[in-house]
Parts: structure tokens; C-alpha cells; sequence
């Protein structure tokens, strides 16, 4: 920050790609099983649409009952398994998740208020480059 002031704008716009990216992660976990649930509902329907005859006609002979049968019992386990991992992460990643998402809405639109933000100084003479930071001084 002190060489280069356009560094610090970068590095926060850095972390609020990898912010955004990793929650939208998060979000993508915890929405799995609709995309399952869809499927579930999209199979079923297959399976209620088809004739009473393809439904339980032996495969041998070209019926497709029991083949969709054995798809929807593994997506609805699937299914299962998928709710059961969701409710791990909501549980353990919950709070981190909101964390960084409260994190996230601060960076882009932060409210620096001139009481409470520190004031850096920075200055050269004989002996060197210094700086430092402080609460007590102001500079208007």
C-alpha cells in the first residue's frame, strides 16, 4: 500500500472474485438434490406414461418397466444420499458461508467511516522510509 496504492484496489478486487466464486461453490453443494429431485420427477412421469403393456413386459422382449424402475430407485437413492450431505454442510458451513457473503457485501460497498479509520502516515528523511498507522491522528 505504501509504493504502490493501486495494488490495494487489485488485491480487494481479488478477493472479492475468489469471495463470490467460492460461495457460488457452496450454493451449487447445497442445491444438488433439486437437480435430482427433477430427474425423479421426470423419470416418474416417464414411467406413468408408458403403456401397461411396455411397463411390465419382460426386458427380454423389449419391455422397459424394470429397467426404469431400477433408474428411479437409484436416483431416489441418490436422492437420499445427496439430502444427507446437505444437511452436513448446512450444518457445519453454514455459518462460515454466511460469514463470507456478510464479508462480501462489505467490500463492495464499504462504509468507511472517518471516526473510526485509522489514518496512515507516511514519510522519508535522513535515516529512511517510515509509516505508520494510528486512531489518535486525523487528517481532514
Amino acid at each position: 500500500m505504501q509504493t504502490t496504492a493501486e495494488a490495494a484496489s487489485s488485491s480487494v478486487q481479488q478477493l472479492k472474485d475468489k469471495i463470490s466464486a467460492v460461495t457460488d461453490y457452496w450454493q451449487h453443494l447445497l442445491n444438488r438434490s433439486n437437480v435430482l429431485r427433477e430427474s425423479i420427477q421426470e423419470r416418474e412421469k416417464q414411467l406413468n406414461d408408458m403403456s401397461w403393456v411396455e411397463r411390465y413386459r419382460p426386458e427380454l422382449i423389449g419391455g422397459r418397466g424394470a429397467a426404469e424402475k431400477r433408474k428411479l430407485k437409484a436416483l431416489k437413492d441418490a436422492y437420499v444420499s445427496t439430502m444427507e450431505s446437505e444437511v452436513g454442510i448446512m450444518k457445519d458451513f453454514a455459518s462460515l458461508i454466511h460469514s463470507a457473503e456478510q464479508s462480501l457485501r462489505a467490500l463492495e460497498s464499504p462504509q468507511v467511516e472517518g471516526a473510526t479509520s485509522p489514518t496512515l502516515l507516511y514519510w522519508r528523511d535522513e535515516e529512511g522510509e517510515h509509516s505508520l498507522h494510528t486512531q489518535r491522528l486525523r487528517v481532514a
